[in-house]
């Protein structure tokens, strides 16, 4: 349960999937871990000097909005002592989005540092998240994240 510590708050903000919880496609090198409430993908890796990133991908159809929940994200992220946090619009998944990096986070607490892209497509609210224990997010992780489009 690599992400237990945002998991609550990102439940809260994006509520359950609205996708059926099929099985995962295969991904060279990463290990596909049991889907929690929201997921339609999540997945898990720890590279050669032993950093671990854990990759979930999970919709819902609602209101919500990037630049809202981004902003909530990072309201809660900036109370941590020793964290930073920085938001900016991004193109994900060819839309419009919140691209959301918080680091200063790893190590402490059992949490763990997290890289968050959210958008909206077709009427759903969709969010990609890696949460890492790294300095920064790994090329390999952030290469499948932005992969993980609906």
């Amino acid at each position: 349960m690599a992400a237990a510590i945002f998991a609550p708050l990102l439940l809260a903000l994006i509520g359950a999937s609205t996708t059926t919880q099929s099985a995962q496609m295969a991904v060279p090198g990463w290990t596909a871990l049991p889907l929690q409430a929201g997921d339609y993908r999540r997945y898990e890796r720890t590279n050669q000097q032993g950093f671990t990133s854990t990759l979930a991908a999970s919709d819902q159809v609602c209101t919500c909005q990037p630049k809202e929940f981004s902003k909530e994200l990072s309201t809660a992220l900036s109370k941590v002592a020793g964290s930073t946090v920085k938001t900016s619009p991004t193109k994900i998944c060819d839309e419009s989005g919140e691209y959301l990096i918080a680091t200063g986070l790893a190590g402490t607490e059992g949490r763990r540092n997290l890289e968050v892209y959210s958008f909206r497509k077709r009427g759903t609210f969709y969010v990609l998240e890696d949460t890492f224990n790294s300095p920064a997010p790994t090329p390999a992780a952030h290469e499948l994240l932005t992969s993980l489009c609906p």
